[in-house]
């Protein structure tokens, strides 16, 4: 929940790269490596595009990212506070 809100913690990804997305997690446990199951799941996030995720599993507001281009090259980002963000772009 956000604070002081009622609705589960979403966030609209817009997409700027011109490569597609075909995987995109997060983790609560920033720093880490261990990554939380792929959030578009068999789909792709294509170029110019956005989606809405849920990313409220009650550890609080930091989360790292992590997503994996179709060519397989991979961006980190580290430490976002999603509670002070509604859209997070790759």
């Amino acid at each position: 929940m956000r604070p002081g809100g009622d609705e589960p913690r979403t966030s609209a990804y817009p997409r700027y790269s011109p490569a597609p997305s075909r995987e995109y997690s997060a983790t609560s446990h920033f720093g880490s490596e261990l990554w939380n199951t792929d959030l578009l799941g068999d789909d792709y996030l294509a170029p110019a595009s956005s989606v809405l995720v849920n990313i409220d599993d009650g550890a609080g507001c930091r989360f790292d990212f992590k997503t994996v281009f179709d060519d397989g090259t991979t961006q980190i980002r580290r430490n976002v506070d999603v509670c002070a963000v509604e859209r997070y772009a790759i």
